[in-house]
């Protein structure tokens, strides 16, 4: 023995490390359904010499992988070669005396415990020994034989209950007091117990937060809870299941909890529209788990649904049965195949064939452990039973077999009348019939339809209506009969089960024609209402103002509708939006405009997303019997009555969606207001789609305007930037120039102070001195006057000049920078006595720019070649002006966008002096342009209207 523990801690000392280091990455794998990666990293951890505790935690992995993979035998085979590992033993396929055996254990542990009282199981402190810890967790995989005809499934989790009793608890432990209580609610009929096993298995949760095992706990409440408590406890559980979001490990568990809230959904009686929408997320969640047992289940519901509505079938729907259940090994699966197809057939009135189907379903019902559709299994086999052609010539047997599936239902309804009374009715009603008894028959009908209206299952209340016209109908009593035809085929058609309906309408054509189509004058004044209505909301389709377009028609919908609160959602790129509310107040409606996410505080998702993946309009003439889920989604709370969501489609095209409510009273949006509503959408489509695209127009026309603004300003301040810049270059110069006239003032000056001065003052030559100071000073005067008029950017001053002059005082203004940069200039100024009418201040820029532009373009120009010709001519009643340099050029590309706003040659240019020149030029009537020359270089010409001679003036 001490050789044996030196070698468990040889073993973990040297295999420990790595094992930590794979588990958790083997966890992370599966999590991320990246199946083949994670089970080679498990065969490699078990190729190993490793630890017992170690090697039990992966092939807890490894069993927790074979489930995944549907290989239940092989999950089962592992988790038990651990378990035997920890001295825990479990046989196969128990006895009824082992499973009492199990079931007495914890019964005795409990006492040991003290546990009287169930709630108290929630006070159990925490193991901390490691092998029951490694135990719990191969216990728990043992999930796996839930899906194979093996008492296992309840062995391993009494086991697990039997441990926490004795041992305290462990992640593991709501688990397996959950789902003991499941199991003795369907061998022991211990419901209570049951449902108070799962309560405690949540409290413990609670206390210890082991959020691992919340949703397998949540399920297992779900599944035993409605033996005595109302149906809707069940769905929040299955609904919290799913709302929790699956821990890691736990996406099987989620994709459990998605099918059990379509089988509550069903099994209430919800609109089958909205448990479609339901179908429809569990598919994508077990898609995405790849948990093909669940789809196929899933998909089994779907086809149930779809038979129902008369949508179209999915690809197995011609699939024999045979063929369905082959898909799946495991056996859950089955039963849930197996019962749809039944349940289907039962509705549709082929109740051989859901004889068979039942009968195979039936023969499963162990696999689904106090499920409430094994009740339901139960009730629509005696349905079966009692309806199918009798080929045996057995009556006795038929009226046997239906009693043995009603004692069941007996001591159901007395732990949960709400439920199970009108399925006890409805079968007692076929008891009666099947002994001839035809008036008690149509008693327990009559009472199943008042039991099932309390219980508020449309499903079962139809469906009575429908056995009880088929009775009436074979006994001649035409006028009951037709009563109940009405119910049942309106229940039905409430159902969103078309097709059932129709079927119904074909099966009892001259029944229903005996009854005749009857209008009350109510109805005739509703219709005469809502026409008026129509006309009304018919006159908006000329509005294209949006918000006018939408007050008026919610005004108009809302009122003559007779809604209390109505929603208008456009479609967008990121989906729909709510974009118009309306609520009646004081018999006014206020309506309130702006744009918000759709939230199940403004209208229930459900409908919404039903809206938008089928393109139909869904009527609910009353939420609360036809949709219950709803009522627990109502945020804030309200009792949802009338509902309608009508979609707006434009050629095939979603516009928008109305949604309206009325929650006074049942069955506001009847048919006649809804085929006028539906009569209108296209024409509001249009209408909205009108006005959309005129609101558009004007925001592009108004942001276009915008942008124009803007550039001008951009343009108007970077003409200002550049102009300072411009001007900063050409500072020094123009403080040379200025300096030149001042020096000669004063020598003129200092001159005529010494003629003034000898001893024969000469005043002539004094004279002659003060006139050169003048026409100096004048010179000055000038160039700081054009130096402010550039500086300031005054407002365009357009008079006649002289072309020539105005050539020559911008290049006396930058010949210093001429001169300081190596160039020699050439002019050749015959404009002659032509004038321009011009503002020669925005001239003089254009010329700055020009000139310095070529300047700057001579930089790399070897010195000896450095040339700049500037000349002016009259040529065909146009002044043209010509600027040449001898710089590197432009090449033939970028010629055309060298006017371009913000397109530039220069490393440090902004891009807008010559487009701004060419506006300039532009606003006086010319045009400037630019060519290569010849012999290397570029030349820039501007050309302007030549205004009248001063001499001819």
């Amino acid at each position: 023995m001490q050789a044996s523990y030196g070698r468990e801690d040889q073993l973990r000392r040297h295999g420990q490390p790595a094992c930590e280091a794979s588990l958790p990455r083997c966890t992370r794998l599966m999590a991320q359904a990246d199946i083949p990666r994670a089970e080679l990293e498990i065969d490699a951890l078990l190729a190993r010499a490793l630890p017992v505790l170690d090697r039990a935690a992966v092939l807890r992995l490894k069993a927790e992988l074979q489930t995944a993979q549907s290989d239940y035998e092989g999950a089962i085979a592992t988790a038990l070669a651990g378990l035997d590992m920890l001295d825990v033993h479990l046989g196969r396929h128990p006895d009824p005396d082992t499973l009492r055996q199990a079931h007495d254990a914890v019964a005795r542990a409990r006492a040991r415990r003290g546990a009287h009282d169930l709630a108290s199981l929630a006070n159990l402190p925490a193991t901390d020994d490691p092998r029951v810890q490694s135990a719990m967790g191969l216990l728990s995989t043992l999930i796996s034989s839930l899906s194979v005809k093996d008492g296992l499934g309840f062995l391993h989790v009494a086991k697990m209950a039997e441990l926490t009793l004795d041992h305290g608890v462990t992640p593991q432990s709501p688990y397996g007091l959950a789902w003991f209580g499941v199991f003795i609610a369907s061998l022991y009929e211990e419901y209570e117990d049951g449902l108070s096993y799962g309560m405690a298995a949540k409290d413990l949760i609670a206390r210890h937060g082991y959020e691992a095992e919340q949703l397998a706990t949540l399920v297992a409440v779900d599944q035993v809870s409605p033996w005595t408590r109302p149906l809707w406890f069940a769905l929040e559980h299955a609904r919290q299941a799913v709302r929790q979001g699956p821990a890691p490990g736990e996406l099987g568990m989620a994709c459990h909890a998605a099918h059990h809230i379509v089988c509550d959904l069903l099994a209430m009686g919800e609109t089958l529209r909205l448990v479609e929408e339901e179908i429809e997320r569990g598919l994508a969640l077990t898609r995405r788990a790849r948990y093909r047992d669940i789809e196929l289940i899933l998909l089994a519901q779907q086809r149930f649904v779809r038979g129902m509505k008369g949508t179209a079938p999915d690809e197995a729907a011609g699939m024999p049965l045979a063929d369905r259940i082959a898909q799946s090994r495991s056996q859950p699966t089955r039963f849930w195949i197996a019962f749809y197809d039944g349940m289907a057939h039962a509705y549709l009135g082929a109740w051989e064939s859901a004889k068979a189907s039942l009968l195979i379903a039936h023969d499963l019902e162990w696999s689904a452990p106090a499920h409430i559709n094994v009740a339901e299994c139960r009730l629509f086999l005696a349905l079966a039973l009692a309806r199918a052609p009798s080929g045996d010539g057995d009556p006795e047997g038929r009226l046997a077999a239906v009693t043995g599936l009603r004692a069941g239902f007996e001591r159901w309804a007395a732990l949960n009348p709400l439920t199970f009374r009108g399925k006890l009715l409805l079968i007692d009603a076929e008891l009666a019939r099947l002994r001839d008894d035809a008036l008690a028959a149509l008693g327990h009908y009559e009472q199943a339809v008042e039991a099932t209206r309390l219980a508020n299952f449309p499903q079962e209340r139809a469906l009575a209506h429908e056995l009880a016209a088929r009775l009436c109908d074979e006994h001649g009593l035409r006028t009951a009969a037709v009563e109940h035809l009405r119910a049942a085929e309106a229940g039905y058609r409430a159902l969103s089960g078309d097709s059932k309906a129709a079927q119904m309408e074909r099966a009892y054509r001259d029944t229903l024609a005996y009854g005749g189509a009857r209008r009350g004058a109510a109805e005739k004044m509703g219709e005469a209402a809502w026409a008026s209505g129509l006309k009304a909301a018919q006159a908006l389709s000329g509005e294209v103002v949006m918000e006018r377009l939408l007050e008026s028609l919610m005004t108009n919908i809302v009122t003559h509708a007779a809604a209390q609160y109505g929603l208008l959602l456009l479609m967008g790129a990121g989906g729909p939006t709510i974009e118009a509310s309306a609520r009646m107040l004081h018999d006014k409606v206020s309506v309130h405009l702006g744009s918000s996410a759709p939230t199940d505080h403004a209208l229930p998702m459900t409908v919404l997303q039903s809206v938008l993946r089928t393109r139909q309009t869904l009527v609910l003439a009353d939420a609360t019997q036809q949709a219950p889920s709803l009522l627990d989604l109502a945020d804030p709370p309200r009792l949802l009555r009338s509902v309608l969501c009508l979609p707006l489609l434009r050629g095939g095209e979603l516009i928008g969606i109305f949604y309206l409510e009325n929650n006074a009273a049942p069955g506001v949006f009847d048919e006649a207001r809804t085929a006028a509503l539906e009569v209108l959408a296209p024409q509001l489509a249009i209408t909205l789609q009108t006005a959309q695209l005129y609101e558009r127009l004007i925001d592009e026309n108004n942001r276009r305007a915008r942008a124009e603004l803007d550039l001008r300003n951009a343009r108007a301040d970077l003409a200002r930037t550049s102009h300072l810049t411009v001007m900063g270059s050409l500072a020094a110069s123009i403080a040379h120039e200025v300096n030149q006239p001042l020096t000669a003032i004063m020598s003129s000056v200092d001159a005529g102070a010494r003629w003034l001065k000898r001893a024969t003052p000469d005043t002539g030559e004094a004279l002659d001195a003060m006139e050169h100071a003048r026409q100096n000073a004048v010179r000055a005067a000038d160039i700081i006057r054009a130096l402010r008029a550039l500086a300031k950017q005054a407002p365009a001053v357009v008079e006649p000049l002289d072309p020539d002059a105005m050539v020559y005082e911008v290049l006396e203004m930058v010949r210093m920078d001429i001169d300081a940069r190596g160039v020699r200039l050439r002019t050749r100024l015959q404009a002659g006595a032509a004038r321009v009418d011009a503002d020669r201040v925005q001239l003089q820029q254009v010329m700055l720019n020009l000139i310095i532009n070529a300047l700057d373009a001579m930089v790399d120009t070897p010195a000896a070649e450095r040339e700049l010709e500037v000349s002016s001519t009259l040529r065909d009643g146009r002044i043209e002006v010509v600027v040449k340099d001898r710089g590197a050029g432009i090449a033939a590309v970028t010629l055309p966008r060298i006017f371009d706003a913000f397109y530039t040659t220069k490393p440090q240019g902004m891009g807008m002096g010559l487009a701004i020149c060419r506006s300039i030029i532009e606003a006086h009537g010319g045009t400037l342009e630019a060519r290569p020359r010849a012999n290397g270089g570029t030349a820039f010409r501007f050309a302007l209207p030549a205004g009248v001679p001063m001499d001819a003036a």
